[in-house]
């Protein structure tokens, strides 16, 4: 505790050196909220409470915790009157709060998540330190309003509990410091750690539709999806494999020999897509992402037909180069995440329109699919 508070003061030194040189300060604060983060993680309750006096006893610009974020600490380290105190002047701290503020939002995500996790023992704590019931009632209703709301986005939380705190009326108590724990309690907390850079992975299986001049010729069948993406917070990128399996409906032509490839053949579409898209949702439950990019399209004969009748090696309609959209939609599975990674449900729709156009205006059309399968979400660092 001692060493703790003596780092944050190490650090305030700098902060005052450092006058007007913005990154440096920026620097600072993180390196700050990056002490505070790995106290709470360690599940160290009495040291971060000793870091929350510091940090209180100083004016920092920009300031070292959203508003929401105080409000989770206290519920950690047993300040139910600092809890009541912060939601009274809630309107004005969060107006400050909104033209100057941390800038990452690490500290508030792990806070978010445990919170949520061991939402059953704060509550508990709440009961325990007798309050009455109608301020048991909102202090509940208050961290409910917290852990539900959207991890990375404060406005969204801030608008929540200005929501909340509307329809109460506070008065000033008699014994404001009445109840204070001296040392908070200890509680684990360090079995899952949220980053805002991650990587996954998925695949899934599914119906597949073409319409358009295509569909004279192939009949689609089923699809196989694979990718590989790159996230960061709301931001998602994508590289995409799929394989539709499909049937030729009619004979299509190989080069100018006279050979062809014959209809009731089997045939597969390999799709290759590069796609960038932005998470419209994205709390505890749920990430739904509409995404657009470029795909690369053929479809071939199968390396057994090839090898029983060998024109067909240059049979296919090749390349298709076209768009890509969709939307992905991740169902986590918050019970089976363990310490690197978060597992989900996964349910991709994808249209590619004029798949073939470029290739020749007979093979032109669209191809509509969705696929359901499972995802692995894994931090970037751990």
């Amino acid at each position: 505790m001692i060493l703790s508070v003596f780092l944050l003061f190490f650090h305030l030194s700098i902060f005052a050196q450092q006058g007007n040189d913005v990154d440096s300060v920026q620097q600072t604060v993180s390196q700050d909220r990056r002490l505070l983060l790995d106290l709470f993680r360690a599940g160290r309750l009495d040291s971060v409470s000793s870091l929350v006096d510091s940090i209180e006893s100083h004016h920092h610009e920009p300031p070292l915790l959203w508003p929401a974020e105080r409000l989770l600490l206290y519920y950690w380290i047993e300040r139910y009157h600092d809890i009541d105190s912060l939601a009274r002047y809630f309107d004005s701290v969060s107006e400050e709060a909104a033209f100057n503020h941390p800038l990452e939002q690490a500290v508030w995500n792990v806070l978010s998540y445990h919170s949520s996790e061991n939402i059953d023992t704060l509550v508990v704590w709440i009961d325990q330190s007798g309050c009455g019931d109608e301020v048991f009632d909102f202090r509940v209703r208050l961290l409910e309003t917290l852990v539900d709301s959207e991890w990375d986005d404060q406005p969204s939380v801030e608008r929540n509990i200005m929501s909340l705190i509307g329809g109460y009326t506070f008065q000033e108590e008699e014994n404001s410091s009445e109840i204070q724990t001296v040392v908070p309690r200890q509680i684990e907390t360090s079995q899952t750690y949220i980053e805002p850079w991650q990587i996954g992975f998925g695949m899934g299986i599914g119906p597949t539709a073409i319409s358009g001049n295509i569909s004279q010729y192939l009949s689609a069948q089923a699809s196989l999806s694979f990718d590989f993406n790159v996230s960061y917070q709301r931001y998602y990128f994508s590289l995409l494999l799929q394989v539709i399996f499909a049937k030729l409906k009619r004979d299509i032509p190989v080069g100018n020999g006279g050979d062809v490839w014959e209809s009731g053949s089997s045939s597969s579409i390999g799709n290759f897509g590069l796609a960038g898209g932005y998470s419209f949702i994205n709390n505890r439950s749920l990430r739904m992402t509409p995404f657009v990019g470029l795909s690369i399209s053929e479809c071939a004969p199968s390396e057994q037909q090839i090898e029983n009748n060998n024109a067909l090696r240059n049979a296919g309609i090749r390349w298709g180069k076209s768009i890509i959209c969709g939307v992905n939609t991740d169902v986590k599975l918050y019970w089976m995440e363990r310490k690197d990674y978060l597992p989900s449900l996964n349910i991709k729709l994808n249209y590619i329109p004029a798949m073939f156009s470029n290739v020749s205006k007979k093979y032109s059309g669209n191809m509509f699919f969705i696929t359901l399968g499972i995802s692995m979400n894994v931090a970037s660092s751990q």
